[in-house]
């Protein structure tokens, strides 16, 4: 996020995208769900279709593990629906 909060958006989604292949490959669900929530937050102003996938994906994972960031993202998933752009 420090990167995209700086101006460096490419950057940024490159490092959530390493992010997500390392949790993949290792098979750590909270961190694929991060990154998923990572990349969702880099793309919800250019692709809010694709963010809208991510956040679904990371909730999936959030919710099998009944960790309190399920919220957030439900949040996040409802905000877009009652403000399509």
């Amino acid at each position: 996020m420090t990167l995209r909060v700086v101006g460096r958006q490419e950057e940024s989604a490159a490092m959530f995208r390493q992010a997500l292949d390392i949790a993949t490959r290792i098979a750590h669900p909270y961190e694929q769900a991060r990154a998923l929530s990572g990349l969702a937050e880099h793309l919800a102003d250019t692709d809010p279709e694709e963010a809208r996938r991510y956040r679904q994906r990371a909730l999936a994972i959030f919710e099998w593990m009944d960790v309190p960031e399920q919220f957030e993202i439900r949040g996040l998933l409802a905000e877009a629906v009652s403000d399509p752009a």
